[in-house]
């Protein structure tokens, strides 16, 4: 009997010992005839980590310098166009996605961008008009990081969202009119991140946004003003990843 006792205690220090390895066995509380086994702790939180770096959101600011292509088509056919020099800001919420080799990054950005300088109607001499228009947005972005485990990553993107145009008309000192109009923009970029510690990124890149062509009624008694936004903008931002 104390053979078979000890041959039997030989055999199942190997399974206690696999069990202080591994964690403990216990049964489920729907059935008491199946055990399952937990995983070590080290392992868990490698998987942990492992998961946490798939996917994680992020926060985004940047600050653009702009130069805005306005046409506008008067009812007098007089149609000046004018490249103007902004600084624009934007902030994104957005989430990033590990696709190997690069990462998937989508994104809702808010634009908001400083007012246009003035648009002349004929001559400021004869006419006495002058025209500001100004942009806003609300894009839905989509990027591709191309090296995501690069410090330095190029990437591409677009987007597509709402753009709000903003014009007012002034002749002279008297006060003019203003008006809003709504419409679908679009753009497309192409950049280079920065990595600077797990959690901030840099951000410098190019993007060409089109904001659309708004109708405004700005000149009393006079047909709507069509007016035709786009620019072209440098930006330097960061991205902090939580």
């Amino acid at each position: 009997m104390k053979k078979v006792l000890l041959l039997s205690c030989c055999m199942f220090l190997p399974v206690l010992a696999n069990a202080q390895n591994y964690g403990t066995y216990y049964p489920y509380p729907s059935d008491s005839h199946y055990y399952r086994r937990e995983m070590p702790a080290g392992m868990i939180e490698s998987i942990g980590k492992e998961k946490d770096s798939m996917q994680n959101a992020y926060l985004s600011a940047k600050v653009r310098y702009r130069t805005t292509d306005v046409e506008a088509d008067f009812a007098e056919g007089n149609s000046p166009q004018k490249t103007d020099e902004q600084f624009g800001t934007s902030l994104a919420l957005g989430i990033r996605s590990q696709i190997s080799p690069g990462a998937l990054r989508t994104e809702l950005e808010i634009n908001i961008n400083q007012e246009g300088k003035r648009y002349l109607q004929g001559t400021p001499a004869t006419v006495g008009e002058v025209f500001n228009v100004t942009d806003h947005s609300l894009m839905a972005n989509v990027y591709y990081d191309m090296f995501a485990k690069s410090s330095i990553s190029p990437y591409i993107g677009a987007g597509i969202g709402i753009t709000q145009i903003s014009a007012k008309l002034r002749n002279g000192t008297i006060g003019g009119r203003s008006d809003d109009d709504y419409k679908i923009g679009y753009n497309v970029s192409a950049g280079l991140s920065f990595t600077l510690t797990d959690s901030l990124v840099a951000d410098l890149g190019y993007r060409y946004l089109s904001a659309g062509t708004a109708s405004f009624k700005v000149q009393d008694g006079g047909s709507p003003v069509k007016v035709k936004v786009s620019s072209q903008e440098i930006g330097l931002g960061l991205r902090y990843s939580f």
